[in-house]
């Protein structure tokens, strides 16, 4: 039996393998135990999607180059000028959610499974995303549906509840500024303070004060970082935009130079881990758990948690993650 794990890993570009969700996502398939709906989320629409090919193909067990031509792949997009999955007039519509889930109610083509890939699921209008809340609801049998978006907050409720969440960070450009990469190091360091070991009232204070001063660092590096790509990003913007639409933009830009150095943090930390197995086992728990709250505060920023509340939590929670055993 090929292990479905490992295919999806290897079809994954290397920057994405180390992430929490792609590691989830591998031991997933090994287990058997993925749920029937999941919902790949991200910054970068390329790197979800690749995720969401590699993950199709190993289900399926086909080549990672070619999942689209298998008979038990079934795809949906937003269509039309308006960009919205629609539901269609009739069950033999091309692209429409009729036809997506008339083929998935069939029994699968070849071997025992079918999957369904869902790009941009922030675009269901009302009539789509009730048709697909019942399937959701009862689902057909052997069947997996994935649904990509870089706007997850976006989607219905009701759907959002229904799936399992997985956020892929982005491969981007590492961002290459000294007093970041002095952050990095530090935060490195201190996780390396934590796993010594001899964690008594004195050092554990340490440590606490350490994170809040990590904490305060982060807050003034991602400031001025922002403001000085901003400078330089406004100069490209249209001249004729409104000023809210400016402040709009603004947001968003400085939105994604916080998950570029979020992205650095789930990447450092994961380097730890490996650099900490040399010298015993894999800590597979203690990474995973940091990084799952590390993901948890970084989709609460989308909902307005305070950049210094998020920092100081997944640090506080490292603290805890990390301490050895025994």
């Amino acid at each position: 039996m090929p292990d479905a794990g490992a295919a999806f890993l290897a079809a994954v570009p290397a920057a994405l393998r180390e992430f929490r969700s792609a590691m989830a996502l591998a031991e997933g398939l090994r287990s058997g135990r993925l749920s029937h709906a999941l919902l790949i989320h991200g910054d970068s629409r390329e790197a979800i999607e690749a995720v969401a090919y590699a993950l199709a193909a190993a289900m399926l067990n086909a080549p990672f180059h070619e999942p689209f031509q298998h008979p038990d792949l079934f795809t949906l997009r937003p269509s039309k000028k308006a960009r919205l999955i629609v539901i269609g007039d009739n069950s033999s519509d091309p692209n429409t959610m009729r036809l997506l889930l008339r083929n998935i109610q069939q029994t699968p083509n070849q071997g025992e499974r079918k999957v369904a890939l869902i790009f941009e699921a922030d675009r269901f209008n009302a009539n789509s995303a009730n048709a697909f809340l019942k399937t959701l609801e009862e689902p057909p049998a052997d069947t997996t549906i994935l649904l990509t978006t870089v706007r997850p907050h976006d989607l219905l409720p009701t759907i959002h509840s229904r799936c399992f969440h997985f956020r892929i960070g982005s491969p981007g450009p590492m961002i290459e500024d000294p007093e970041w990469l002095d952050w990095i190091q530090r935060y490195q360091g201190w996780l390396g303070r934590i796993r010594a070991g001899h964690l008594n009232a004195e050092v554990r204070a340490g440590l606490i004060l350490d994170a809040y001063g990590l904490c305060a660092r982060f807050q003034n590096i991602l400031a001025r970082i922002s403001a000085e790509r901003w400078k330089e990003e406004k100069k490209t913007l249209d001249e004729n935009l409104e000023p809210d639409e400016v402040d709009a933009y603004e947001v968003g830009f400085r939105r994604g130079v916080r998950n570029q150095l979020f992205t650095a943090i789930e990447a450092a930390t994961a380097e730890f881990a490996r650099e900490a197995a040399r010298a015993g086992p894999y800590p597979v728990a203690m990474l995973t758990q940091a990084l799952a709250q590390l993901e948890r505060v970084n989709g609460l920023l989308h909902v307005n948690l305070k950049e210094e509340a998020a920092i100081e939590a997944f640090l506080l929670t490292s603290l805890r993650a990390w301490v050895q055993p025994g």
